[in-house]
């Protein structure tokens, strides 16, 4: 979710910083990095027939023309059944 208002906005930022979970003092155990993207903004027919397994299951939060809509949809399960596989 993105929104401009300034709180919001302090909060993303926020949320960007690399983030360590730690248990107790001893060791990082969980480590989170990540990219913030307008999904909405990246065309789903360039990932389409990805490899990239995240891409494709994020087909359907990117942008699409609504007549396309099933096969952005078959698509992404394909892509979640290339993670049992």
């Amino acid at each position: 979710m993105f929104c401009l208002r300034p709180r919001r906005k302090r909060e993303v930022e926020k949320a960007l910083k690399p983030v360590a979970l730690k248990r107790g003092d001893a060791q990082t155990y969980l480590h989170f990095r990540f990219i913030a993207c307008h999904l909405k903004r990246i065309p789903a027919a360039d990932h389409m027939n990805s490899t990239n397994v995240v891409a494709r299951i994020n087909l359907p939060n990117m942008a699409y023309d609504p007549k396309d809509r099933v096969e952005v949809y078959a698509q992404a399960q394909e892509g979640l059944i290339g993670i049992l596989l």
